[in-house]
């Protein structure tokens, strides 16, 4: 089966649990059998669970959702739980998106938009900092035009050097479209040569996205972890949807702006 399945006899004790459960809970038998319902489950489902077969979600503290079942038997309560990480995930993510582009629709100025993307992405990936960047690659210059960074922010508006910022195996992965997704500065390959350079800025994890035309890079979004973090999947493919639809949007009202005043 690929459902756990777990039964808690009358006095509330677990007196059986299948090998799905113990693989979803990374527990071994002998740790369940005895245990509460309390004990057993990483966030207690016994206030949530008031009615048999109810359906319910929880996440544990490694960031697992499951599809909760609850089911009475003459020898007490068993439940039921499948692993629905990936779906939960991707559903919170369709409505973030969806939120956030209903949102930025009816602004109509780049300010606004780098303001409600910034803040609004910043709290949903729970990230400490989140950077926005115009670049000129050709000219070696890029204009940060957002950063959430309130301990040591880059320069708003101040025109800097790509190079001192992305070396040329990070413009070659943005030139092609790629997420970078640095998990740890000390230890990535990529970036454990200088991890100093990162002390400043409070940077310990980061994730970069990027819009090319024209095979050059023209936006980037950063956001960051002030402690080594583990991307998941999920996130990266959403920052990818992210960059996709933000750049298009700063274009429209900038070109709108542009009109506007001419």
């Amino acid at each position: 089966m690929t459902d756990g399945i777990i039964l808690f006899g009358l006095d509330g004790q677990c007196q059986y649990a299948n090998e799905a459960a113990c693989r979803l809970l990374s527990l071994a038998q002998d740790d369940l059998l005895g245990k509460t319902m309390a004990q057993v489950l990483p966030q207690s489902i016994a206030d949530i669970q008031k009615s048999v077969g109810q359906n319910d979600y929880f996440s544990t503290a490694t960031g697992r959702w499951y599809q909760l079942r609850t089911f009475a038997t003459p020898q007490g309560r068993c439940i039921s739980f499948l692993d629905i990480t990936e779906r939960k995930y991707q559903q919170l993510n369709t409505a973030f998106l969806a939120d956030l582009t209903n949102a930025i629709n009816h602004l109509s100025s780049p300010e606004e938009i780098l303001q409600t993307v910034g803040t609004q992405t910043k709290q949903y990936f729970s990230v400490s900092s989140l950077t926005c960047a115009m670049v000129n690659e050709a000219a070696n210059k890029f204009t940060v035009v957002y950063d959430s960074n309130e301990q040591n922010p880059i320069s708003v508006s101040k025109i800097q050097r790509l190079s001192d910022f992305a070396s040329d195996d990070f413009l070659r992965e943005m030139k092609a479209g790629h997420i970078i997704a640095i998990n740890n500065v000390a230890t990535d390959p990529r970036t454990a040569a200088y991890p100093e350079d990162f002390a400043p800025h409070r940077v310990r994890a980061f994730m970069l996205a990027s819009h090319v035309d024209n095979e050059q890079v023209d936006f980037v979004i950063g956001m960051q972890h002030s402690e080594p973090y583990q991307w998941r999947s999920d996130e990266i493919d959403l920052m990818q949807e992210l960059i996709a639809r933000i750049y298009p949007q700063l274009e429209r009202v900038r070109a709108e702006q542009t009109l506007r005043e001419s």
